[in-house]
């Protein structure tokens, strides 16, 4: 495709380093109705420190060379995949990010959609890991996301089954058996009409 590393060979990192980039990806696509040729890219820079985040993902665009127009996401570890939801031929983005440190753990995703050259979210979820801190109460709350026309209307829905864990110490912190008390599961449908979600009918949600 190209020499990504040359997009940042010049620009500086938040730590005002140049770039030191591994775990590249690149997907060309539409994304903004810009004429130009466009690409969603994610990296790890091993030059900046923890709290600036060590992955980006950023969309970039050709105008004579390829340029790094705006920066998406930052975290600890970023990734990204492209869902056309109304098979459009222009792309939605979703990206995952995660990031933490002494048994605490945070996670996000987002779906983005350009509109008049712009990011919007159309949906967005937070999730967390306390497990390596021990905590107590809701320690673990996650989320696993697909894409699946589930009304068959030619339209993609989000599918988001949540996931929530408590849990406690059977006696003292650390000494004690540190079990799940109580875990609920849910999914979630959301639907999208014209770039904004909406979510589903309860008919179309389960709980269990």
């Amino acid at each position: 495709m190209f020499d990504v590393k040359t997009v940042f060979s010049e620009r500086l990192n938040e730590d005002d380093r140049q770039y030191l980039l591994s775990d590249i990806k690149v997907q060309q696509g539409c994304f903004t109705g810009y004429s130009s040729p466009e690409a969603i890219m994610s990296f790890r820079d091993h030059n900046q420190c923890h709290a600036a985040g060590y992955s980006e993902v950023w969309l970039l665009r050709f105008d004579g060379n390829w340029q790094a127009v705006r920066k998406l996401a930052d975290h600890d570890r970023c990734r990204f995949r492209l869902v056309d939801l109304e098979n459009d031929g222009r792309d939605e983005i979703w990206i995952e990010s995660r990031g933490g440190n002494q048994g605490q753990f945070f996670t996000e995703g987002k779906l983005l959609a350009f509109r008049d050259y712009i990011p919007h979210t159309l949906y967005s979820h937070e999730g967390r890991n306390f497990l390596g801190a021990g905590r107590e109460g809701l320690a673990s709350h996650s989320h696993e996301i697909s894409f699946a026309d589930v009304d068959k209307d030619g339209i993609l829905e989000l599918v988001d089954k949540e996931e929530k864990s408590w849990f406690a110490w059977t006696g003292r912190k650390w000494d004690s058996d540190y079990q799940a008390t109580r875990t609920s599961t849910k999914k979630h449908i959301y639907s999208f009409t014209s770039g904004t979600p909406q979510a589903a009918d309860q008919s179309h949600c389960k709980e269990y």
